[in-house]
């Protein structure tokens, strides 16, 4: 790796030394920074003239996909800005590629180009991403101000050197993100493999010489001839509360969750994480009294309603009892006509599922699960040895895809370590590329 002939500190722990001839300044006097500021609600709209954006969730790689306009905002970006998140996670980056109204989350930054190009300033505001939680004395925060940016270190090499890094940095990027495109495409295929495999199993069965028998529902097919079709209210418990959706309105207001308390709030985080050990909210033990038909039981199958939804997870017996979040539906599952772990499966991993709540939504997306929709959702079931036998071969399955998946995820992050590295040591002048 080429190195520059001779350095000199940069005056900054975390940029270190940095090339003799390369000026050390600071973001304001090197770019015009403009904060965003939020409209009011009702001037946000579907459609427009002005796209606008609320925050970094309409970044993509390079250029945002504005889904909102307003006409009444008055802070906007300029064609060929750098657009950078402001707020958690502080430092997401795209470009400018049209006008846009930004919202409070996000600044737009233009480079002077008299002595900074944005090509340069993009890259080294990619390497800086980490940088800002170790800015203003080393303390640690999810939004920044304009003061905090204005005064943020700013490395400058000669505008023939930005040049040439950025060019370097574009090819050396490209090359590494084609790696990771390919890939991700390999992630992609073997997460369909393995829904294809689990999808299979749960409505076929192992055995392929077996008669089948039309189980009436079109998009499920034929079954296996001993195999019975049954609706998710049927397979549980007969008993009160059998089937709960978290408490609704009035029942638990946002002011009644602490962050330490008497009684957990299981949340959909903790279902998608499928982790209980830690919670985000409770409720007092005064609360909890008025909510005991909410609370939770070892078992319980939780189902996310809202969001992400259709994930699913067993609450396990080490879990403290806790209350429903307003988000989950608990099922509690008749163990003797079914599987705990056949109901986990055929809810969390099959297309059957996925399919018979977008039918019986009645709606182009899907944004919530009600308890009459999950409640005439029809699950094939196997004789519950059968049900085990299957679990098994699953498990067994999906452990070996999972763990080719890893090895992937393994490889896509190293290359991303990789990336950063590159960038960092060319933006700080660490590896000489002209």
């Amino acid at each position: 790796m080429k190195k520059y002939n001779a350095y000199k500190p940069s005056g900054v722990e975390w940029i270190g030394d940095v090339p003799q001839g390369w000026i050390i300044g600071k973001m304001k006097f090197y770019t015009n920074i403009i904060m965003g500021q939020s409209p009011d609600g009702k001037d946000i709209t579907d459609d427009g003239e002005t796209p606008f954006m609320q925050g970094n969730a309409e970044f993509t790689e390079k250029y945002p996909n504005p889904i909102y306009y307003c006409e009444s905002c008055n802070k906007h970006s300029r064609i060929g800005d750098v657009l950078m998140s402001v707020r958690a996670p502080v430092g997401e980056l795209n470009l400018s590629d049209k006008i846009y109204g930004i919202g409070r989350g996000l600044c737009s930054i233009k480079a002077l180009q008299n002595k900074l190009l944005t090509p340069f300033l993009w890259y080294y505001l990619m390497k800086s991403k980490n940088d800002f939680n170790s800015f203003a004395n080393g303390s640690t925060f999810t939004a920044i101000t304009i003061d905090d940016l204005k005064n943020f270190p700013l490395i400058l090499p000669p505008l023939s050197e930005q040049t040439a890094i950025a060019a370097f940095l574009d090819a050396k990027c490209a090359k590494i993100d084609n790696v990771m495109s390919v890939q991700q495409k390999r992630i992609d295929l073997l997460k369909e493999l393995k829904q294809s495999i689990i999808t299979n199993a749960v409505t076929k069965g192992l055995d392929k010489n077996v008669e089948f028998k039309p189980s009436g529902i079109e998009w499920i097919g034929d079954i296996p001839e001993k195999w019975t079709l049954m609706k998710l209210k049927h397979i549980c418990k007969d008993e009160k509360y059998s089937i709960k959706t978290g408490p609704f309105g009035s029942q638990l207001k946002g002011e009644d969750l602490r962050e330490e308390g008497d009684v957990r709030v299981y949340n959909q985080r903790n279902v998608i994480d499928d982790c209980f050990d830690d919670v985000q909210f409770f409720v007092t033990s005064a609360k909890a009294k008025d909510l005991q038909s909410f609370f939770t039981k070892e078992n319980d199958l939780l189902v996310t309603s809202r969001g992400t939804i259709g994930k699913c997870s067993i609450l396990p017996k080490t879990a403290p009892m806790g209350v429903l979040h307003p988000c989950l539906i608990a099922l509690r599952i008749n163990e003797k006509k079914c599987s705990l772990r056949w109901a986990k499966f055929f809810i969390n991993e099959s297309d059957c599922f996925k399919t018979n709540v977008f039918l019986n939504s009645n709606a182009t997306t899907i944004e919530v699960i009600y308890t009459d929709t999950l409640k005439g959702i029809f699950i094939p079931l196997p004789p519950i040895k059968e049900q085990l036998e299957i679990i098994s071969y699953l498990e067994r399955k999906c452990s070996a895809i999972d763990n080719q998946i890893s090895k992937i995820e393994r490889q896509i992050e190293l290359l991303k370590e990789y990336k950063r590295s590159i960038i960092t040591e060319c933006v700080t002048g660490k590896r000489k590329v002209c």
